[in-house]
C-alpha cells in the first residue's frame, strides 16, 4: 500500500509531469500548500496548464516553483477582494493579464 506522499506524487505526475522535477522537500511543501488551499489539486493543475499556455503565448518561461508561488499569490490576492470562490485558472489568468510575470 503506497503512502499518502507516494499517492499524491503519482497522481501529480500523471496529470502534470513537471511535478516529478521537484526535490522531495519542495514536493511535500507544495502538496501541503495545495491541500490547505481552498482549491482542489485538479484546479491547481488546470491553473498550471493555463499558466503554461500564457507563458508560451507571451514568449516567456518559468520554473515550476515560480509558477506555483505565483498561483499561491493569486489565491491570496483574490481572497482579499472576493467573497465567492472563482475558478482558479480564471484568477491566475486575471493576474497574469493585469500584472504579467517576471522571472
Amino acid at each position: 500500500m503506497p503512502s499518502e506522499k507516494e499517492f499524491h506524487l503519482k497522481k501529480l505526475e500523471e496529470i502534470y509531469p513537471l511535478f516529478s522535477s521537484l526535490e522531495d522537500s519542495h514536493l511535500q511543501e507544495w502538496i501541503d500548500r495545495i491541500d490547505h488551499s481552498p482549491y482542489s489539486l485538479e484546479a491547481w493543475v488546470e491553473a498550471l496548464v493555463c499558466f503554461d499556455e500564457w507563458l508560451k503565448k507571451n514568449d516567456k518561461n518559468a520554473q515550476l516553483i515560480g509558477k506555483l508561488e505565483y498561483i499561491q499569490c493569486s489565491i491570496e490576492g483574490q481572497s482579499m477582494t472576493q467573497n465567492a470562490l472563482p475558478e482558479l485558472q480564471v484568477v491566475v489568468l486575471y493576474y497574469l493579464n493585469q500584472f504579467g510575470y517576471k522571472t
